[in-house]
């Protein structure tokens, strides 16, 4: 009897251990199913407006006063006689003092545009694959001329949404309640050709790079709030679907290296290297 009685203790236990490591199984597949492949946010920068022009020293090189309003983020310096190399020795807005890029966007009527913030990440793509920008890269996202909304994965409007939320619309909220101000998000293309720095070099991923442009880059995402209600949205540039922003890259080369390397490729010496990565409002990079 005694034989029996351990018998049947010894079986409990084990299916007891075989349904723990089942249970356990099952909530690690959901758990990968659910989670991102990627981290969604590697390192942030954040820049306080600069400066306002009528200038745009990649649609207008060398014209002054031949573009629309811009809002200048970034570089102090930037004008439409900018080059990389005056910019690179240029004073910056960015809380990273390493980055001396130029970002610039419309200007908004009947508010201003609070500080901007730079989302620096692999997107979609494998991260150990993702290469630091060239130096004098110029992108831009979004279309001054469109008459239709451009896609809510190039221009998306919001109530204060963070960059990662749900919620995100290609038309502007009728209004925003509840003391969350409109906020923008403007996401750039990461595909680049791997020889020109102009615009036209650089196209957008999809699952992968096309062969055309086979270097990946860091995925680019603005973010940028009004401060004080909006009732209509009107640009310098027209309306809500003119919405377009500009990257002009005058980093520090070795300050973006070390960052692309850190926080986007993961090639760190210990956990400790994730104070690099820390965003502003993003919290630390998801592991």
């Amino acid at each position: 009897m005694r034989r029996l009685g351990a018998r049947v203790v010894a079986a409990a236990i084990i299916l007891l251990l075989l349904y723990v490591t089942w249970r356990g199984a099952i909530w690690r597949s959901i758990a990968s199913a659910t989670q991102r492949p990627y981290p969604s946010v590697a390192f942030v920068v954040e820049c306080a407006s600069s400066h306002v022009a009528n200038d745009d020293p990649i649609k207008h090189p060398g014209q002054p006063g031949a573009s629309h309003e811009h809002d200048f983020f970034g570089n102090r310096t930037t004008s439409a006689s900018s080059t990389t190399a005056a910019m690179r020795v240029g004073p910056t807005s960015c809380n990273d003092g390493g980055d001396r890029t130029a970002y610039w966007l419309p200007t908004i009527r009947g508010a201003v545009w609070g500080n901007l913030r730079a989302y620096y990440s692999s997107g979609s793509l494998d991260p150990t694959t993702i290469e630091t920008y060239p130096d004098g890269l110029q992108l831009i996202a979004g279309d001054a001329l469109a008459t239709r909304p451009t896609g809510v994965g190039v221009v998306a409007w919001s109530c204060g949404r963070g960059v990662d939320e749900q919620g995100w619309s290609t038309t502007p909220p009728v209004r925003c309640s509840d003391g969350r101000m409109l906020a923008v998000r403007i996401s750039f293309p990461q595909c680049w050709d791997g020889r020109g720095l102009r615009p036209e070099s650089v196209v957008a991923a999809t699952a992968r790079c096309p062969t055309s442009h086979p270097h990946p880059l860091p995925l680019l995402r603005l973010r940028v709030a009004t401060v004080g209600a909006v009732d209509t949205v009107l640009l310098s540039s027209g309306g809500p679907s003119t919405m377009h922003a500009d990257f002009w890259n005058a980093w520090d080369s070795a300050r973006l290296g070390l960052l692309v390397r850190t926080c986007i490729r993961g090639e760190r010496a210990s956990n400790t290297e994730l104070k690099r990565c820390r965003a502003p409002g993003a919290g630390p990079v998801r592991e």
